[in-house]
């Protein structure tokens, strides 16, 4: 029943106008793609896609990559997994997530990876008879999911003894690779990385994959000994490096790659002195041109952006205009100022730019919210549609 309800709803989808769009441009996340290939052209680039591929649109990012020829993308889940494959997508996938143990035997391994920090997964693993291949992940400090280097060769023997699982990957996560001025931290996590690598190569282990850097790692670590990197924020056109690192410039040319997009459901004259959305923040020093917006902090627009964030309007006779925003930000509303600007009814507005210089870039808006980029485009709503342009 509900694969035909999705049947008959889609086609309707694609005919019905959205109040509320985002843009997901298929040349910028090449173009992102190929700047870390071009720059690290010996090592192996795992896309990561978890999280809805950081908002931007799982289905869509992986419909994207489609023709790329990659070893593997990442996800976070078997779920997440299920989405991809949907696509028809057939480039082999790591699961960086945690499982249930007893869901494994539910698992088709056929196109699959399972990352591995546990004896209790090996043993899941284990009992499911069939062929897996494994990425043994090692916390090297960033103290959070992964097996310690004294348990390590506990976990080796065992492996050894299946020949089912195949120890295709050996990786761990770095806690500080951003770090713009001091490399000490990380340093440790390689070091202790590459103990691991020996501690698996003296038991006769030969993984095909090794992997430690992340976005921020990709640009500044150079070393043969690990050969694959699970690009995350870099792919969707966001800088993981601070600008006043002296590799920031290597990323110069990253494009972002999502546009959010809303409409002007509404607009009005209020007079001097009126009060704007919950908790009357707002005060009209004089008399002006109000818009309301369809989207709110369920969209994504983070709340913090009430009374000091901007949307933007692009008009042909004017170029680009500032639409600063109005009181409390609500739930499924917001509300902007249209005093400046020629803007109407029905006429379609910026929420995010895809500028970097723009106010209400992604960057920009994660600095007003004292936040990080991750955090604006993970909450995104996945209900927003979401579309591929050029």
């Amino acid at each position: 029943m509900r694969k035909f309800i999705y049947n008959f709803l889609k086609p309707l989808e694609r005919t019905i106008e959205s109040l509320n769009r985002i843009e997901i441009s298929q040349s910028a996340i090449l173009n992102n793609l190929q700047i870390y290939q071009d720059l690290n052209p010996d090592s192996f680039i795992f896309p990561v896609l978890k999280s809805n591929a950081y908002g931007h649109g799982l289905e869509l990012i992986a419909q994207i990559l489609k023709n790329q020829k990659l070893k593997y993308i990442c996800v976070d889940s078997y779920y997440e997994y299920l989405q991809i494959k949907s696509t028809s997508y057939n480039c082999k996938t790591l699961i960086i997530g945690y499982n249930k143990p007893k869901n494994y035997k539910l698992f088709n391994f056929k196109k699959l990876a399972i990352t591995v920090y546990d004896l209790e997964t090996i043993k899941a693993l284990i009992q499911t008879h069939k062929p897996i291949n494994i990425h043994l992940k090692i916390d090297t400090g960033m103290n959070r999911q992964g097996l310690l280097i004294n348990d390590l060769p506990n976990i080796l023997n065992e492996i050894k003894k299946y020949p089912s699982l195949n120890l295709e990957g050996i990786m761990t996560h770095l806690a500080d690779a951003d770090n713009p001025n001091n490399d000490n931290y990380t340093q440790k996590q390689i070091q202790l990385f590459k103990k691991s690598l020996k501690i698996a190569k003296d038991r006769g282990f030969k993984p095909k994959y090794r992997h430690i850097a992340n976005s921020a790692a990709a640009i500044k670590l150079k070393d043969p000994e690990f050969n694959s990197i699970r690009l995350g924020l870099g792919l969707y056109g966001y800088s993981a490096l601070d600008p006043n690192d002296h590799n920031y410039t290597k990323i110069s040319q990253l494009k972002p790659s999502l546009r959010f997009i809303s409409t002007i459901i509404q607009t009005k004259l209020v007079p001097k002195g009126a009060k704007i959305s919950y908790n009357l923040t707002f005060n009209a020093a004089n008399a002006i041109k109000i818009g309301i917006i369809p989207a709110g902090y369920y969209e994504g627009i983070n709340r913090r952006l009430s009374n000091k964030g901007l949307f933007a309007y692009n008009s042909q006779k004017n170029g680009w205009q500032e639409l600063p925003i109005l009181g409390r930000i609500c739930m499924n509303l917001s509300i902007c100022d249209l005093t400046n600007s020629n803007a109407n009814e029905h006429d379609e507005i910026i929420i995010i730019n895809n500028q970097t210089k723009s106010l209400n870039s992604i960057e920009n808006i994660a600095k007003l919210c004292n936040t990080i980029p991750y955090v604006i485009t993970t909450n995104l709503a996945e209900s927003i549609r979401r579309i591929i342009v050029n």
